[in-house]
């Protein structure tokens, strides 16, 4: 088992240690909202929503311009590279669920993305 204490936006909330039994999302107009069900070490249950997480992907920086006139999104730059040296941006959706047609529509068209083959919930969420 995996116990955890419960940290959001960098404030522990007060809760006791807690095993994540599921996790999944749904979209509340245009927001994903993540729940996360689990039960406590005392044997109560708990349920926790997250707002505030998006789904993401990285870009090269020298690909920004064109990746704007192929989808809609939130640009952030980062002081991350890759593995040749390239910087890169990151680039937030707010439909987890349109990430892999636009990772696959900016492949046609020349933007190599990274990390956009990680699902929404796994990795992201639960490294």
């Amino acid at each position: 088992m995996i116990f955890f204490s419960l940290i959001i936006n960098g404030f522990e909330a007060t809760m006791n240690n807690g095993l994540i039994i599921q996790s999944m999302y749904h979209m509340e107009g245009n927001t994903p909202v993540i729940s996360i069900f689990g039960r406590l070490e005392n044997s109560e249950t708990f349920l926790v929503k997250i707002t505030t997480f998006k789904p993401y992907f990285f870009i090269r920086v020298q690909d920004l311009e064109n990746a704007t006139q192929l989808a809609s999104f939130e640009s952030e730059s980062t002081d991350l590279k890759t593995l040749d040296g390239h910087q890169v941006v990151r680039i937030n959706f707010l439909n987890p669920g349109a990430v892999p047609d636009i990772r696959n529509h900016f492949f046609k068209n020349g933007i190599e993305c990274f990390e956009a083959d990680i699902r929404f919930l796994s990795s992201r969420m639960f490294p």
